[in-house]
């Protein structure tokens, strides 16, 4: 099973590759594109009844990128990578992006504010828009950055796919560098203004702060899991007693309903039933309105006769028989 991720483009996409079906999910950069990554995962996995223990290989497009969006993409291939034991494949975004143009084309990218990467024939130049000198550019920028491009100077969006870069990769047509661990190519660094932080907010501390929050999460997970498991037990216990409340209620009604038709009927009557959940009170309906009071009075059932228990549909032709029905 293969596992693609781009999050370095101006569209998002996830592709799941299984014995030949391909899962793609693709979307346009939102504020939860880590949610939307995570959850396509998830569902194509389901929808193939694996887990992501199946996953035996995993390629990233590793940037240039904005910082956030190359990070997303990058932190999920690696998390893969550490908790499965995966195979892990990156490559840029540049070399992404050239899968869809003619080698003798050149490729804009987006470098930050006015600045674009111009990627052809593997070598990559950085240009600001100024300098572009060209006539036309494939694409791959925000709209805002495209209006900053000269308007004589033509620009062809790139369609990304990356259905086709699984497929390249499965039929050996393109080569991916394997590596234990991921590193971005960032756009440019985080814009973090060190000189306005206290001077005790020092790179140490950083780390420290990191580290802090590793074991308390280390520390507070195992009094989580125990509060959910008493939660849960709770549950189950007050589903058991709302149950056995049920079925109580049940008897008590039955068993209401019973004495009162023993109570107009004849108190005799009640050492002749049994009381149980599943009793019939059709039966006890019709008996007590065929039986009376003083015709079972008698030791020696006189007065009995079998007419008396016709509703039940069986033949009745002795003394033990008729007992036994009364």
């Amino acid at each position: 099973m293969l596992l693609a991720i781009n999050s370095c483009t101006q569209k998002i996409e996830v592709a799941l590759e299984f014995q030949g079906e391909i899962i793609y999910h693709s979307s346009f950069h939102e504020k939860n594109d880590s949610e939307f990554i995570l959850n396509s995962i998830h569902k194509s996995l389901q929808d193939l009844h694996k887990t992501a223990f199946d996953i035996q290989t995993v390629i990233c497009v590793k940037g240039p990128a904005s910082f956030t969006a190359c990070r997303i993409g990058v932190i999920i291939a690696n998390t893969l990578k550490s908790q499965t034991n995966c195979q892990l494949y990156e490559l840029n975004t540049l070399e992404y992006l050239s899968l869809f143009v003619e080698d003798s084309e050149e490729i804009l990218l987006s470098a930050g504010g006015k600045d674009f990467y111009c990627y052809r024939g593997q070598e990559i130049k950085l240009y600001n828009v100024s300098e572009l000198d060209k006539d036309q550019y494939f694409s791959n920028v925000t709209e805002k950055q495209s209006k900053l491009i000269p308007a004589h100077i033509t620009q062809i969006p790139i369609e990304v796919d990356l259905k086709v870069l699984v497929d390249k990769f499965l039929h050996k047509e393109i080569t991916l560098v394997e590596v234990t661990e991921i590193e971005p190519e960032y756009v440019k660094d985080p814009n973090i203004d060190y000189s306005k932080l206290p001077a005790t907010a020092n790179q140490k501390s950083g780390y420290f702060m990191v580290l802090m929050s590793f074991v308390i999460v280390f520390l507070m997970t195992p009094l989580m899991l125990n509060l959910f498991n008493n939660e849960i037990s709770q549950i189950e216990n007050f589903r058991t007693k709302l149950e056995k409340y049920e079925l109580n209620n049940l008897k008590l009604s039955l068993k209401a309903q019973l004495f009162d038709n023993i109570e107009w009927h004849g108190k005799n009557f009640s050492t002749n039933l049994t009381l149980d959940t599943n009793f019939d009170q059709r039966i006890v309906n019709q008996t007590v309105s065929t039986l009376r009071n003083e015709i079972l009075a008698g030791d020696d059932g006189a007065g009995v006769s079998c007419e008396a228990f016709s509703f039940l549909g069986e033949e009745c032709s002795d003394r033990s028989n008729i007992h036994s029905y009364t």
